[in-house]
């Protein structure tokens, strides 16, 4: 159970298996992520449901230099590489990692916003661009926003 609601296991096999753990995490991502993604949330984080395939909340916007710079200030870790939003993440093992990669999947797919990234074992690499401006956009910082959100969350 988290928060109250039981985690739903299959119930086929012995009751503690590898898959069944890795199930059950990716239960909890998703959890976290209802969490997060409430209208209740006073993070005041913004994204439409988790359906997949809807449409952004807002239109990209190329930022300006001195918009960058000032939504760096607010994001520790984030840097410009490349022309892109960047961020180097490390985590105690592959199943955190990639953990955190499949809740970060399920914000972005529901912002039809998709990062470039690349992991091995506990690292994940994050760039952020948006294709449609050719530059670094508003959405890329929102995105990059929940996935500091993501990235703090406790494995339960």
């Amino acid at each position: 159970m988290v928060d109250g609601i039981p985690l739903p296991v299959p119930d086929d096999g012995p009751a503690r298996t590898p898959a069944n753990d890795i199930f059950a995490r990716y239960a909890c991502a998703k959890l976290r992520l209802r969490i997060i993604l409430s209208p209740a949330n006073p993070g005041g984080l913004r994204c439409p449901n988790l359906t997949g395939g809807v449409q952004m909340a807002e239109q990209a916007r190329k930022l300006t230099e001195s918009e960058i710079a000032e939504a760096l200030s607010k994001l520790p870790g984030w840097s410009v590489e490349n022309g892109k939003l960047h961020r180097q993440y490390q985590f105690k093992n592959f199943i955190e990692a990639f953990g955190f990669m499949a809740s970060a999947a399920l914000v972005a797919e529901s912002m039809n916003h998709h990062p470039e990234w690349f992991n091995v074992y506990h690292k994940v690499v994050v760039d952020l661009m948006t294709h449609s401006v050719g530059a670094i956009s508003n959405l890329d910082f929102d995105l990059a926003r929940m996935m500091e959100t993501l990235a703090q969350q406790p494995v339960s």
